[in-house]
């Protein structure tokens, strides 16, 4: 698409990758059988869990190497886009 750079196309991989595949993990940790009271964070987690996750699955997608991430940017990117100078470990 025109005025689609691959840092867009790594940004949008990105927010695909932590949607798709680390909040989904987060959130049946965050349901687990195995919860314990000691580590119970409450009400406010309760109120801001979901907003948590969120957060912890884009840091961890921004600082993971996902190979399927890199694929997605050159997708996205389209081919023979120029990623040089981008950043594509995840």
């Amino acid at each position: 698409m025109p005025g689609r750079t691959p840092q867009d196309a790594k940004e949008a991989a990105d927010e695909l990758v932590s949607a798709a595949f680390i909040l989904p993990i987060l959130s049946q940790v965050r349901e687990s059988p195995f919860k314990s009271d000691l580590l119970d964070g409450g009400r406010a987690e309760a109120a801001f869990g979901q907003q948590l996750d969120v957060i912890l699955a884009n840091n961890i997608t921004e600082s993971a190497q996902f190979g399927i991430g890199k694929a997605l940017v050159q997708q996205l990117a389209g081919p023979g886009a120029a990623t040089q100078g981008v950043d594509l470990r995840g």
